[in-house]
């Protein structure tokens, strides 16, 4: 199901066009709707360090090595492998962008293998299941690879995430879940005890997440915003089952994820914006945390029979990693 939105929306603060620039420590600014344009990414005005250092106060007889709390990046092993399933193109506007966003951090920053395009693109579910199958094949080669990706920018519903027909526009009427995209990489050898991500950008319901305001909130004006559309996805949330597993969800579950034709989508543009930030001193958990943070800020005017109100989205992940994950070598 496709809903296009009328003339009277606008997004903000996702007006700029460009990506932050990396600085040393994050500022918090408090932002006003109306007022800030800049990214959705400003901070309070007080200054903070991501990591602060404590002292640790450590048990007797325990002297913990970084290798017991940081997944390794091994000389001997090739960077992560990133692997992209685009469904649904032909009616998921804006999703190509997307996939250059991710593209540019992955494979343009972090220098990651990334696989995407048309092998990658509008699978059927008997299709799809034969390019995870291949994938855990390439995930056993030696040397093998120190962390891997798997993103799926799709729709769905209620039981798991939809794979289509070739056109790219029609349902095949077959689901796959997330579940079963776990069990089939549960086995992989080369993978034991290193971290394997999930990220899903779709919606997992139709319901609008709904503003908590603050006192410091300013009313929002009607202006005409023609480029975005929700996908209608509803995925049941899964925890994995097996150490060393992340989940990482667009919106919580029964809620409507935004996407816009001219940007891509608030979730993956937000994520790989924290990436090109922070991912010379952040683990990935707290990097996933800053972009929920980020997109949890942003708000999209709606009007229903003359009544106004605003749309939010909420970022979730579940993870069984026992490690910090940095994206390079730290």
């Amino acid at each position: 199901m496709m809903f296009l939105l009328g003339p009277s929306l606008e997004v903000r603060p996702m007006e700029a066009g460009t990506y932050e620039t990396p600085g040393p420590e994050l500022r918090r600014k408090r932002s006003r709707l109306g007022t800030d344009a800049s990214t959705g990414s400003s901070f309070d005005s007080e200054t903070f360090s991501p990591t602060p250092r404590y002292p640790v106060q450590v048990a007797p007889g325990f002297s913990p090595q970084p290798s017991e709390r940081v997944y390794p990046t091994e000389i001997l092993r090739r960077n992560g492998l990133v692997v992209i399933i685009n469904n649904f193109t032909e009616e998921r506007e804006g999703s190509e962008l997307d996939v250059r966003h991710i593209q540019r951090v992955f494979d343009g920053l972090l220098q990651y293998t990334v696989l995407t395009g048309p092998g990658y693109t509008n699978l059927s579910r008997e299709l799809l299941d034969s390019k995870l199958q291949h994938i855990k094949d390439m995930l056993q080669e030696p040397p093998g690879y120190n962390r891997f990706f798997l993103i799926i920018l799709s729709h769905g519903d209620k039981d798991g995430i939809r794979t289509c027909k070739t056109d790219g526009k029609t349902w095949d009427n077959k689901i796959i879940t997330v579940n079963e995209i776990t069990e089939i990489f549960r086995d992989t050898p080369l993978m034991i005890d290193l971290p394997k991500v999930i990220i899903i950008q779709a919606c997992r319901g139709e319901d609008h997440q709904k503003a908590t305001l603050r006192p410091d909130t300013c009313p929002v004006d009607d202006t005409e915003y023609l480029n975005l559309q929700m996908e209608n996805l509803r995925i049941q949330i899964s925890t994995p089952i097996d150490a060393d597993n992340l989940v990482a969800y667009a919106t919580t579950p029964g809620h409507i994820a935004w996407r816009q034709t001219d940007k891509g989508s608030w979730f993956i543009y937000n994520l790989c914006q924290v990436i090109d930030t922070y991912h010379r001193n952040e683990h990935f958990v707290d990097i996933l945390t800053e972009t929920s943070r980020r997109v949890a800020d942003l708000t999209l005017p709606l009007e229903s029979n003359g009544i106004k109100t605003v749309a939010k989205q909420m970022p979730i992940f579940v993870s069984t990693l026992r490690k910090k994950m940095y994206l390079i070598d730290t």
